[in-house]
């Protein structure tokens, strides 16, 4: 279910969040639930006004976490390394889910009134249909290969990241014992020069 009118919730100080389209107080699980809808949620601080969307969406999914495990351990930390920039980039440049579905409610509705109008036939809607859904799934076999390669890239950079830290560790270790070597050959020369 689409919902084009947008849905302002306002957080008050004592958290509490107010639905204003409905003047009633409502939880992050309705909330939960709004999105889940379909419907266009935004939440706004009551004092400062500024946008808190993202960060109660965040605690939404934290609460869901605490009750049943969503996410794998490993991609949360993933998550938290990378600022969640690399996750939320590919999402922005590779999913566009909501598009899609508007874009198969207008092909589903142009094709019924082709098919009600008569300028296509039953049986060519079906092989026009089944042509579609070859097509989309080939797309859609595509689109998860470029979401695997790009999850499995996102994770080899984590996981050498953890790696280089510790050769950057190991490489700051010897610099610190040369700096020292360094600083003893030196009052050793002080000491040993004439003067």
């Amino acid at each position: 279910m689409e919902n084009s009118t947008q849905i302002i919730i306002k957080r008050y100080a004592n958290r509490k969040l107010y639905d204003t389209s409905r003047s009633r107080y409502v939880t992050l699980e309705e909330i939960s639930q709004m999105v889940h809808d379909g419907h266009d949620v935004k939440i706004l601080d009551h004092k400062s006004k500024k946008d808190i969307t993202s960060i109660t969406l965040a605690q939404i999914i934290f609460e869901k976490e605490k009750k049943q495990r969503i996410l794998p351990s490993s991609t949360l930390i993933d998550t938290i390394r990378s600022g969640g920039e690399a996750i939320s980039g590919f999402i922005q440049k590779t999913v566009k889910f909501g598009r899609l579905k508007e874009d198969v409610e207008k092909t589903s509705e142009t094709f019924e009134r082709l098919l009600s109008s008569k300028v296509i036939s039953r049986d060519e809607w079906v092989k026009l249909l089944h042509d579609l859904y070859d097509a989309s799934f080939q797309n859609l076999e595509s689109l998860q290969k470029r979401v695997d390669e790009k999850i499995k890239s996102a994770a080899g950079q984590v996981s050498n990241l953890g790696l280089m830290r510790r050769e950057v560790d190991a490489i700051k270790a010897q610099v610190a014992l040369l700096e020292e070597k360094i600083d003893s050959l030196e009052k050793t020369i002080r000491e040993n020069s004439p003067e």
